[in-house]
């Protein structure tokens, strides 16, 4: 009987049930007939039918102790390939102490050998470039917006190992091949393009009532990637001109910079027309979506932006900006609009124009979307063709 193929997939931390992407990913290799390992950085509650391995910097003292006889049998058992690895990691470390304790960090991946190493994230490869060529596996990774456009940047000559030793390479989006590509990816590197996908089943076309109070929405954490501080200058135009609006943001502040977008709504008096709702279920978005006339994505800085294709699922008119991937999602003029990031007059005269749309443009436009998402973003397509990316790379 043949051997099943092993994919270890490398993770921050195991999915949860509300990281379908993730979880569906899994699921179809476990059906395909692969072996399926997760490798993660954090330990949580694993909620695959794969089994799961964190790292060991993660044990206390005490769980330390109680699995030293556990670690030294595994060590013996993997000798061989704890040899290789060390040496092959030689001559990047100056300090004895720092090798030893990337050696520690990655002994849940050394100590469990696979045939494939996919990293989710480009930037979890970091101090784990020679872990596959170890345990003699290919080594592939998934190109997302954080990775290329900002780990990147603060990680300058750091990814060059990663270049050098992977053999395959999942992107989300052109864009962030070409900002690989500047930052020495081989071009010769095999590349393959698989979007983000949605469950159809979960985004039904919205129905929606125009006339009285105009509802603006966005899904995603309030950061300065989302470009929301020029959306609020392009809204502060649209009240200078009467109308009456709601904006909705969905998705949570992160900390550091929720003084920042107080102090901006407050500025531009705008404190009676946004609302901020915190994280919330895949339910209460929908029934926020349900009542939104105009979706608004006006990010500075984006891979691809599973919630532009949910927008557009559902019908909703989707103003996207030109930043990253976002241009490859919306199609400019026929599923929705694409506006030059950063510019908030070109976005608020973007948004009226859409409020004094005829209704049979608006019908077009929607009909156009849910034909756009159906077609390119299903993930049962999207999981055929990560079947396809598996086997080729295997």
């Amino acid at each position: 009987m043949q051997k099943k193929k092993t994919i270890g997939l490398v993770v921050a931390q195991p999915p949860i049930y509300t990281e379908t992407f993730l979880m569906s990913k899994i699921q179809n290799l476990i059906d395909d007939g692969y072996e399926v390992i997760i490798f993660s950085n954090l330990k949580r509650e694993n909620n695959t039918k794969a089994p799961l391995y964190s790292s060991y910097t993660e044990l206390s003292l005490l769980q330390l102790v109680c699995n030293i006889p556990y670690i030294f049998f595994k060590i013996i058992q993997n000798y061989r390939t704890l040899l290789l690895y060390k040496k092959l990691i030689n001559s990047e470390y100056s300090s004895t102490t720092l090798k030893f304790k990337n050696i520690y960090s990655n002994l849940h991946i050394l100590f469990h050998p696979v045939s494939h190493l996919h990293f989710e994230f480009s930037v979890l490869a970091l101090g784990k470039e020679h872990v596959a060529k170890s345990v003699g596996a290919k080594m592939t990774v998934s190109f997302r917006g954080y990775d290329v456009s900002i780990s990147i940047l603060k990680n300058k000559n750091s990814f060059t190992q990663i270049w050098n030793n992977i053999e395959g390479v999942h992107t989300i989006s052109n864009d962030l091949v070409k900002r690989a590509l500047k930052h020495g990816l081989n071009a010769n590197t095999p590349i393959t393009k698989i979007e983000p996908a949605i469950d159809l089943l979960n985004f039904k076309p919205a129905n929606i009532q125009w006339g009285g109070q105009l509802q603006i929405t966005t899904t995603g954490r309030v950061s300065w990637k989302k470009g929301y501080q020029y959306v609020f200058a392009a809204l502060a135009l649209l009240k200078k001109q009467n109308i009456d609006f709601k904006y909705h943001i969905i998705g949570g502040f992160e900390e550091p910079e929720r003084e920042e977008f107080i102090f901006l709504v407050s500025n531009y008096k705008l404190q009676n027309d946004i609302i901020f709702h915190d994280k919330m279920s895949r339910e209460k978005v929908n029934a926020i979506l349900d009542n939104t006339h105009i979706y608004i994505q006006y990010s500075v800085q984006e891979g691809f932006c599973n919630a532009a294709i949910e927008a557009q699922a559902k019908g909703l008119l989707t103003i996207v900006s030109d930043a990253g991937g976002l241009p490859e999602n919306v199609i400019h003029d026929i599923t929705g609009w694409v506006v030059p990031k950063r510019n908030p007059s070109l976005l608020a005269n973007k948004i009226i124009e859409i409020y004094k749309l005829p209704e049979e443009k608006r019908i077009e436009f929607s009909n156009n979307a849910m034909k756009h998402a159906s077609q390119n973003f299903d993930i049962k397509k999207q999981q055929d063709l990560f079947r396809n990316f598996f086997n080729l790379a295997s």
